[in-house]
């Protein structure tokens, strides 16, 4: 794996999970121009990880942000569906 890849594995449930790996995700962030997700093999993640997760760094951050330093690799369909949903509700509570 590459040092700007950080791969999710296991059960992708609650959200003390998620918190772990957006944390991860920051940390990388902080020495690295961009990361990449790789969810590869992950066929369901929880609402609740997925806005723990990716929502709130899109809250944090804003839309340029997932465009230029946080790509996302081998998500199902139905994955980067439910991201994609999340990101836009925490977005719009961003503009609020």
């Amino acid at each position: 794996m590459r040092e700007d890849e950080l791969r999710f594995t296991g059960q992708l449930i609650t959200r003390q999970i998620a918190a772990t790996y957006r944390n991860r995700i920051r940390n990388l962030l902080e020495k690295l121009d961009s990361v990449t997700v790789d969810l590869s093999g992950i066929e369901l993640i929880t609402p609740s990880f997925a806005d723990e997760c990716f929502g709130i760094l899109a809250k944090e951050h804003g839309k340029a942000f997932f465009r230029s330093r946080l790509h996302l690799k081998g998500a199902s369909r139905d994955v980067r569906h439910l991201i994609s949903v999340v990101i836009a509700n925490r977005l719009k509570e961003r503009e609020a």
